[in-house]
């Protein structure tokens, strides 16, 4: 029987977006993150994508890298 994943692994926020009113959404491909663009403006969000920083990876989710930096992290604000 296979062990669930109990990791607690977690991304680093943007601290300097966040200080400018940005909300961290969450991670997304390019195709995704564009139709979640066009919703998010619909709803009168401004919309920013910020590449993904491999190096805002905690120690413990290395494994995960090279997926993530395919990646786009998706910040809405008012």
């Amino acid at each position: 029987m296979v062990s669930p994943n109990t990791s607690s692994c977690k991304l680093v926020d943007d601290d300097h977006l966040i200080a400018k009113g940005w909300k961290k959404r969450y991670i997304a491909d390019p195709r995704m993150a564009r139709e979640a663009k066009d919703n998010y403006e619909t709803l009168g969000y401004e919309v920013h994508f910020e590449p993904f920083d491999s190096e805002n990876v905690e120690e413990e989710c290395q494994g995960c890298r090279m997926v993530l930096e395919k990646f786009v992290t998706v910040y809405t604000r008012k």
